[in-house]
């Protein structure tokens, strides 16, 4: 029996599995799987890219289209820099920035094959390379405010500033300071003290100076807004904040920001703008003593009826006045102030006014003219 040629079927089953272990070239049109992993090259956005990493996919036939497809959504291997070091290259990008304060935000890697149909990472169909794009985004920063009782004052509290924003100093008052036209308002407060504006005596609100600063010297409320490469030397206005824009983080290919505040006499580095920077003012006043007021009446004042006033007369808080009655003329004098008016009568007595709920002087009696607070004066002969 004549024996049976077997080498058209093996010639079959050969090219049967060749076809099946065919490469995918890469357009997206094979309908085969791959005999091999797909290899994926990454590149950084610099003018002449540098392979940031690489990653082998295995492809598999992931739906009815009998397209091999691979994830390689995440890169397999890292490729060294020149200083043998790796970082994280989706933070940082080659080019430029355009304007002071920003930074490139990665975007994702984009890429296309040779025909030009574009890349997706999520499910390769080829050999391919992708390039990293980025955005470009502003950093931010904030500034805090406390008052003289080292809290926060929220409502002045500004976030998510960019270099060049509006710098606003909240409009507050002491925590120290009474309201004297109702002092149950404030039991609590420096009685007897005024706290003021250090640039401006008639103002209530603070000026602020900086967390770090050890001299603790005010800075001006209308701030300016300055950049160079190095670091600032020469004394400039108060209120002058300072950007570095260096190249200098950790591969000196993008800048930090080193930022630095002017107080008008010596430069306080506050941090930089890659970091979150957090700048902290604090609330600065001068105290001075409160005036108060001294009313002389013709009789004691009573509960519903007040006598007629002779004269007034404005005296520092804890400060003593000088005082005369010789049964014709009665004169008082504090400072440069002084009050008289004409008055048979030689025994005066003076009691504290105004100053419901401070129990040192609530209905008490002035001593020795000592002024303590808002006080009545009246003839007691």
């Amino acid at each position: 029996m004549k024996k049976k040629n077997s080498r058209p079927i093996c010639f079959l089953l050969l090219a049967a599995f060749a076809g099946f272990l065919a490469s995918c070239s890469g357009s997206g049109n094979s309908a085969s799987y791959a005999s091999r992993p797909y290899v994926i090259s990454y590149y950084d956005d610099a003018a002449t890219p540098n392979r940031v990493g690489y990653t082998y996919a295995a492809p598999v036939l992931l739906d009815s289209t009998g397209v091999a497809k691979a994830n390689a959504s995440v890169i397999g291997h890292l490729s060294p820099y020149s200083d043998n070091s790796y970082f994280d290259y989706t933070s940082r990008s080659g080019q430029p920035v355009s304007r002071v304060g920003s930074h490139r935000v990665f975007t994702a890697f984009a890429g296309t094959y040779a025909d030009g149909t574009p890349v997706d990472l999520s499910a390769v169909t080829g050999d391919c390379s992708v390039y990293a794009t980025f955005h470009e985004d502003d950093y931010k920063f904030d500034v805090a405010y406390y008052n003289d009782d080292n809290e926060s004052i929220k409502a002045g509290a500004q976030s998510a500033l960019t270099w060049g924003s509006e710098i606003s100093y909240p409009n507050v008052i002491s925590y120290q300071q009474v309201d004297y036209a109702d002092p149950s308002k404030n039991a609590a407060g420096n009685w007897g003290y005024d706290y003021r504006n250090p640039s401006d005596s008639a103002k209530t609100n603070p000026d602020f100076y900086n967390d770090l600063d050890a001299t603790k010297t005010t800075i001006a409320s209308s701030w300016a807004f300055a950049d160079g490469e190095e670091e600032p030397s020469a004394n400039v206005a108060s209120g002058t904040l300072y950007a570095m824009t260096a190249l200098d983080d950790a591969h000196k290919t993008n800048p930090t920001y080193r930022t630095f505040l002017s107080n008008g006499v010596s430069w306080i580095e506050l941090g930089s703008l890659a970091a979150g920077l957090k700048i902290k003012m604090r609330a600065s006043y001068t105290m001075a003593k409160h005036t108060f007021q001294v009313t002389f009446y013709d009789a004691k004042p009573t509960s519903g009826v007040t006598p007629n006033v002779l004269g007034t007369l404005k005296v520092p808080f804890n400060e003593v006045f000088a005082f005369s009655a010789d049964g014709t003329n009665v004169s008082a004098t504090s400072g440069t102030l002084s009050s008289s008016f004409v008055s048979s009568k030689k025994d005066w007595e003076g009691l504290y006014t105004n100053c419901a709920g401070v129990k040192l002087y609530e209905n008490k009696k002035v001593s020795d003219y000592r002024v303590m607070a808002d006080c009545s004066f009246y003839p007691i002969d």
